[in-house]
């Protein structure tokens, strides 16, 4: 059986239109896509990041417009190709699409409350900038506890001792980890008038 090696060429042809603007000036078509000056400036803009290097040289575009065209062919041919109806293929795009979906619910929840305490604030709260910049101003100082609770006081006596020896909380806590009669951490930031009454005076 004779075997048939079939090669596909893709042509672009490159041409300009005398009566067309210097903007709008078609210097290639692959398939269905123009590629006009415009566009062709516009990536240039995006990839130099507004440099004025070799790209913007007659040399450099030209090397630039190749490399477009190039990959247009090969945004072509591989959309024509079997790939596209591969089960991997799919199944990674499905994989895709549930990420995006996910971060999108995630980034719509954010959105959502945000943007309901900044109107909360606005009608019901009647907070003003001033107030807020006051009270930052009055309690400029954000505390961070680290606390260890026991159930009996000779265990507290001995952890004080540890502490005021140099012992960090953390590694006292470390030591006790299976001791189910010593718990503790490090509790999130707090501003004054978020805590006990009694924790706030000693602290």
């Amino acid at each position: 059986m004779k075997k048939y090696l079939i090669i596909v060429f893709a042509f672009a042809f490159v041409y300009s239109c005398q009566n067309q603007s210097e903007k709008d000036k078609i210097l290639a078509k692959v398939g269905s896509f123009t590629i006009t000056e415009k566009y062709l400036n516009d990536k240039i803009q995006e990839v130099s990041q507004g440099s004025n290097g070799f790209l913007n040289t007659k040399s450099g575009k030209k090397q630039f417009l190749d490399m477009l065209i190039n990959e247009k062919l090969v945004k072509i041919l591989s959309e024509n190709s079997g790939v596209k109806n591969s089960k991997e293929y799919k199944e990674q795009v499905d994989m895709m699409s549930k990420e995006m979906e996910n971060k999108l619910n995630e980034f719509k929840e954010y959105l959502l409350t945000k943007m309901w305490l900044e109107d909360l604030k606005k009608k019901e709260l009647n907070i003003s900038e001033k107030d807020i910049e006051d009270y930052h101003a009055k309690y400029s100082k954000v505390v961070t506890i680290e606390h260890i609770i026991t159930d009996n006081y000779e265990a507290a006596e001995k952890i004080m001792k540890k502490i005021k020896s140099g012992t960090t909380i953390s590694k006292i806590l470390e030591e006790n980890k299976n001791n189910p009669g010593i718990t503790g951490g490090k509790l999130p930031p707090i501003f004054p008038g978020e805590f006990l009454p009694e924790m706030e005076d000693m602290l």
